[in-house]
């Protein structure tokens, strides 16, 4: 069991997942209902899914990553984790999924590519992802995303400590991330782009 979070909206709600390559654990993500004592599975995962990064949004949905058939999540210093794929290339389209208390799946954006790491703005219109040299603004407020870059982050993969996971601030005018571009990990601050 990794990655356990409580929901921030229902304190006997929590999800926690089963650990391991994306492409071969059949279910990643669980729900937990502390007071009724039961386990149900969040966005049931079909053969061609791989699934992981998962997150509770500020205001209580279930954020996911689907990187599709054979990805096994790995991030490497080969940088060879977060590339720009048409579609005809690998049959199948990357998407993010935001799912309800119950697991189920409200939304899915397709997205051109994956990015290693994600998180949402206070009101889910917006996510910050860290692709392989440059942290990159996702605007999914539409029928379709739209990515503008951010600015380069630099950081080598060179360990789970180096990996980017870039984050809003609390006020949604800034992203905090993590680089060791000069040599050793340091906290970044950005400002959003207006």
């Amino acid at each position: 069991m990794g990655h356990f979070q409580f929901s921030p909206t229902h304190s006997s709600l929590a999800t926690f997942c089963h650990e391991g390559p994306w492409n071969l654990v059949h279910q990643r993500i669980w729900l937990l209902d502390i007071r009724a004592r039961s386990v149900q599975p969040v966005f049931r995962q079909g053969e061609d899914d791989c699934i992981g990064h998962e997150f509770w949004t500020a205001d209580g949905k279930i954020f996911f990553d689907n990187r599709r058939k054979g990805h096994d999540g790995t991030i490497t210093v080969h940088k060879t984790q977060a590339t720009i794929q048409k579609e005809e290339d690998t049959g199948h389209i990357p998407f993010v999924g935001l799912a309800d208390e119950k697991g189920q799946l409200l939304r899915k954006i397709d997205l051109p590519y994956y990015c290693n790491h994600y998180h949402s703005n206070r009101d889910n219109t917006l996510l910050i992802g860290d692709e392989v040299e440059d942290l990159v603004l996702i605007d999914i407020s539409g029928e379709q995303a739209t990515i503008e870059t951010v600015c380069s982050h630099h950081t080598s993969w060179n360990t789970q400590r180096t990996h980017c996971h870039p984050t809003f601030s609390w006020d949604n005018t800034k992203i905090l991330f993590t680089s060791d571009r000069n040599g050793v990990c340091n906290l970044y601050l950005v400002e959003l782009p207006k």
